[in-house]
């Protein structure tokens, strides 16, 4: 059974999704992210208003991943916090399916793996490593990847890197990662006969040519 849901409901159902938007009384959206933090560690809240919920959660976005960048000054920033950034910063330039797929793909594959590392402490030789465990784990944590997913995990923690190293975060590196095999299909030739047999049925399906007599 399909159940339809007006647009106001509807919106006011993917506020509730841990978005931190609300709406208001006087009828205005209402999106708070966190802005900056005390000496103490208390939280300093920011917040954006709107009366359409899309232009919120749009601008809400791009906030988070303003304050995002500011925070990554820290110098015990972690792996998570830079990858978090990282993935905040292309919400807006994406598509919400392939947003999806990345956020599936970090918190999947990269993160159990790479996630408490200090960012200042990253170099090749570790991530290199790195990338072993993750396309196959040793607490078998998932099946061991593949080419393509273990060529896409490659790529995303490139990039990632290549961001830090945007922001002076760490130097630029290179990494190069044996990746499995990729399998190729093979085409099982027929035996003869089969073959001889395929042969047979398709000359008998051929129409005779009509004979003409001629007097």
């Amino acid at each position: 059974m399909v159940k339809w849901v007006s647009k106001p409901q509807e919106e006011t159902e993917m506020a509730r999704r841990g978005e931190n938007i609300h709406k208001r009384k006087d009828g205005r959206w209402e999106g708070r992210y966190i802005k900056a933090r005390t000496p103490e560690g208390k939280i300093q809240w920011g917040y954006v208003y709107g009366t359409v919920y899309a232009e919120v959660k749009r601008v809400l976005i791009q906030k988070k991943a303003e304050a995002g960048f500011y925070n990554l000054k820290r110098t015990d920033l972690t792996f998570e916090a830079l990858a978090e950034v990282w993935l905040h910063s292309l919400r807006n330039s994406i598509k919400e399916s392939t947003y999806a797929h990345y956020s599936y793909t970090l918190h999947k594959y990269l993160l159990p793996v790479l996630s408490k590392v200090p960012v200042a402490s990253l170099e090749e030789s570790f991530l290199e490593q790195a990338m072993q465990q993750i396309i196959a784990p040793i607490d078998a944590a998932h099946k061991p990847l593949g080419n393509s997913s273990a060529r896409e995990c490659l790529s995303m923690l490139r990039r990632i890197c290549k961001y830090a190293a945007h922001l002076r975060l760490i130097r630029p590196m290179e990494l190069e990662v044996a990746l499995p095999k990729a399998i190729d299909k093979i085409s099982v030739p027929l035996s003869p006969r089969r073959s001889s047999s395929g042969f047979i049925s398709m000359y008998r399906r051929t129409p005779r040519p009509a004979r003409l007599a001629y007097y």
